[in-house]
């Protein structure tokens, strides 16, 4: 699957992944940082393999997808103004 993350306010792309928890990462340090309502301005396209393209997630929407992929880290819609460390540090690993 092939995930694209955009800023639907100002039409901003951050990037194209391949990894679902790298995206939801980043969803979540954006909304960590800027806060939940944020997230209400990211939109989350998603591809399969084989071309199916797969309803957008933004919002509560989307929030949800990060907390339900990524539990271990908070809630996405919680804003504690801090921004995740490296993938090292995520797991523990020096």
């Amino acid at each position: 699957m092939t995930y694209t993350l955009w800023d639907t306010e100002t039409s901003n792309q951050f990037g194209e992944f391949e990894d679902e928890r790298e995206v939801l990462a980043l969803v979540r340090t954006l909304v960590n940082h800027y806060g939940a309502r944020y997230a209400d301005d990211l939109g989350l396209g998603r591809v399969t393999a084989d071309g199916t393209i797969l309803e957008p997630l933004s919002g509560a929407d989307l929030i949800a997808r990060v907390d339900e992929v990524l539990p271990d880290r908070g809630s996405a819609g919680a804003s504690s103004g801090a921004l995740l460390g490296s993938r090292g540090q995520q797991r523990g690993v020096a």
